[in-house]
């Protein structure tokens, strides 16, 4: 046979097999086009504690070890300021200032960034320790502070903290309540208090009027009760409205519940849109921040290496960072969405930059589920398709079988399109991606009655 002839023959070959895919189902497994990748950023220093300034272009990382603070241009992906500051930890970026706490002394450093990041003045609080600062967001921020401080060792949160408000224009303080935490809602109105957190299921949230309690905590009215269903992660708010996260939690409405399981293993929340994105070892997943928690899309992700296999050091979900308060940040400019992610351990920052789920141009990009009803095109991108989640009662685990009858497999369908259908193994929670001419003729007459 000629040489031409036999190689035209065994590329044929090849992509038959792909195609109908005529081996076993798990030969199928591969990343789905456009993985989201997260790459370790070059600093020179470890980082302690993040946070994002609230227009979404910078961030600021404490370096404890160091006595350093730095703030990073997330769309020029490089350091642009460095300064000292003494022990610092908790870090909180408000109206263009960034706040700094110590570690050790009860002191709060201020630093301008209209005035080149030099300092804007320095508070004091009278426990050492501060563990975190909180404070409304946007035009809600009225340069008051609350500043939970904890004593030393890990019971600390819950036997010897004290939490203060703090006016950081006259630095005069007072103490307002023993418990292990409190954060501020975005609009300031709501004070949410922490009893213990990521130890037992009694790690309750309660929400108070802030006013009301900043002025008489002993006897104000509790707004409404709430937490998780079994250990309750810090919580916090990133966008305006009802919804709180906490680790791979959402958390929302009145008492304050987990809308639905747990999102992965963590959650990240966008800044510029109610939209929040939860991770696991292989998949990144879209969701409105709504009650519904709509799903929009999936993508697969990669993380380095030595994190890839032991996801535990990756995921923040409990206390291993020894109150190290901060979280996982995103947000979006233009089409691309930026993510930032801390590790456990090793004082890393894992960033990725990927093309908004809102703005997918092809099929390359991610593979869009098919919806239930008929899909909403984008005004301006015809091409576009805003995806709507299946509807409950199709995602069932049900046996799938390939076309030639060799290999099957129970699974749930999580997506399909035209072109591609994914499904994810019952048996170790692994996706499959394969061309739905891969399945058998009863399959995809399953599918077909799904349209």
């Amino acid at each position: 046979m000629p040489r031409t002839l036999a190689t035209i023959l065994l590329v044929f070959v090849i992509a038959a097999a792909l195609l109908l895919g005529s081996t076993d189902l798990a030969a199928q497994e591969r990343p789905l086009e456009n993985e989201v990748v997260f790459t370790p950023l070059t600093l020179d220093d470890p980082v302690t504690c993040m946070d994002m300034s609230e227009d979404g272009k910078y961030l600021a990382f404490s370096h404890q070890g160091e006595s350093k603070v730095s703030i990073y241009d997330v769309l020029n992906k490089s350091v642009i300021a460095s300064w000292d500051s003494p022990s610092p930890r908790s870090i909180l970026w408000r109206n263009g200032r960034v706040i700094v706490g110590n570690k050790i002394e009860g002191t709060i450093h201020v630093y301008s960034q209209s005035k080149d990041w030099k300092s804007a003045g320095e508070l004091r609080v009278p426990k050492p320790g501060i563990a975190h600062i909180s404070a409304a967001q946007g035009r809600n921020y009225k340069n008051e502070l609350i500043v939970t401080c904890h004593g030393e060792g890990t019971s600390a949160s819950y036997q010897d903290s004290m939490i203060f408000v703090v006016n950081a224009s006259s630095g005069r303080f007072k103490p307002i309540s023993k418990a292990a935490l409190a954060s501020v809602s975005y609009d300031g109105r709501i004070l949410i208090v922490q009893e213990s957190f990521n130890l037992s299921s009694y790690g309750q949230i309660t929400a108070y009027n802030y006013s009301e309690f900043l002025h008489r905590s002993g006897d104000a009215r509790v707004l409404f009760k709430g937490g998780s269903r079994h250990q309750t992660p810090f919580a916090y708010q990133v966008t305006p409205g009802g919804y709180w996260i906490g680790g791979n939690k959402v958390f929302g409405g009145i008492p304050l519940t987990q809308l639905g399981d747990d999102m992965g293993d963590i959650v990240i929340a966008d800044g510029s849109e109610k939209m929040v994105y939860s991770l696991t070892k292989e998949m990144i997943t879209a969701h409105q921040l709504n009650a519904a928690m709509t799903h929009i899309n999936s993508r697969r992700v990669q993380y380095p290496k030595q994190y890839a296999q032991d996801t535990g050091m990756l995921f923040n979900k409990w206390i291993d960072r020894e109150y190290l308060l901060d979280h996982p940040v995103g947000y979006t400019h233009g089409d691309r969405t930026y993510l930032f992610l801390r590790p456990v351990k090793g004082g890393l920052v894992f960033a990725a930059e990927m093309p908004t789920f809102g703005a997918t141009k092809s099929s390359s990009e991610s593979i869009p589920a098919r919806p239930a009803k008929p899909a909403t095109t984008h005004p301006d991108e015809a091409s576009s398709v805003k995806v709507q989640p299946l509807d409950p009662s199709i995602q069932k685990a049900r046996s799938w079988t390939t076309a030639d009858g060799d290999f099957r497999v129970e699974a749930v369908l999580v997506q399909f399109s035209d072109a591609a259908v994914v499904l994810r193994r019952s048996d170790n929670g692994k996706l499959i991606v394969m061309p739905p001419t891969a399945l058998s003729q009863s399959d995809r007459d399953h599918l077909n009655s799904l349209e």
